[in-house]
């Protein structure tokens, strides 16, 4: 019986990366983000790369063509903001989260 396809979005990211094997070893993964490593530089195996915020879904629809699930990881931050500066910025925060509801869209 053929592994059932499963696609991870913010392959590259901390969470994602914490389930990455074991997904791997019981589903056809399908990572996706923005960037092809991890924070420390890691290569990602078989990472597609693509900004799953662009408006225009037809960029990347074919990645999800016959999936049986999306595990969501993908998470957009506001650049250059520490705790202390997030509470102070709310036009940046705004948008960061802004592009995380359109994310779950």
């Amino acid at each position: 019986m053929s592994k059932r396809r499963v696609v991870l979005t913010g392959a590259a990211g901390y969470i994602a990366q914490r389930m990455f094997t074991e997904l791997s070893e019981r589903w056809e993964l399908v990572p996706i983000d923005a960037r092809a490593t991890t924070r420390d530089g890691k290569a990602v195996p078989g990472i597609i790369v693509t900004d799953l915020t662009r408006p225009d879904r037809n960029e990347y629809r074919r990645h999800f063509r016959g999936t049986a699930a999306v595990i969501h990881c993908a998470y957009v931050s506001a650049p250059g903001l520490d705790a202390n500066a997030w509470q102070d910025n709310s036009d940046a925060k705004f948008w960061a989260e802004y592009q995380n509801m359109a994310l779950a869209y």
